[in-house]
């Protein structure tokens, strides 16, 4: 499975199996502010899903990811707000020095409360769909996140 060395409030390492992070982990000067965390993701891509500095989920799924930007609660928010960021992770990766931070260098997009209404507005079908509850099928979901990820 795919680990993750995550160190305070960013990501520092994500590796192929939990063997080598545990190896890296084993060399960090800063053991004691990291935490391995292993996905249930066999192979990459996966999404990284920032909300609030240091607080990260890991999905594998377009859908996943259009649910849990519909489920976000903008409600009173500035629509300047960054809601949270989306990482999509396509291979292996570690910050280029150890303990710090080098996530801006993964493909990566800001969602912001205003992009994100705006975005539902004009999706109306896949707005329907994910109020009523529908799983929605995968080829659909992807295209609607390419249209949201862009």
């Amino acid at each position: 499975m795919i680990a993750v060395i995550e160190n305070r409030d960013f990501i520092e390492g994500i590796f192929a199996a939990k063997e080598e992070a545990s190896e890296y982990l084993a060399r960090h000067i800063a053991k004691e502010n990291c935490a391995l965390k292993e996905t249930a993701f066999e192979k990459f891509p996966f999404y990284t899903l920032e909300i609030g500095r240091g607080k990260f989920k890991y999905v594998n799924s377009a859908y996943e990811v259009i649910k849990f930007a519909f489920d976000a609660d903008t409600k009173g928010l500035d629509p300047d707000f960054c809601l949270f960021n989306i990482y999509r992770v396509s291979e292996p990766f570690l910050s280029r020095r150890m303990n710090g931070d080098a996530m801006g260098l993964l493909n990566h997009r800001h969602i912001e409360k205003a992009y994100l209404d705006d975005f539902f507005k004009r999706e109306k079908k896949l707005r329907r769909l994910l109020q009523s509850g529908f799983y929605i099928k995968s080829g659909f979901a992807r295209k609607c996140f390419l249209r949201f990820y862009r």
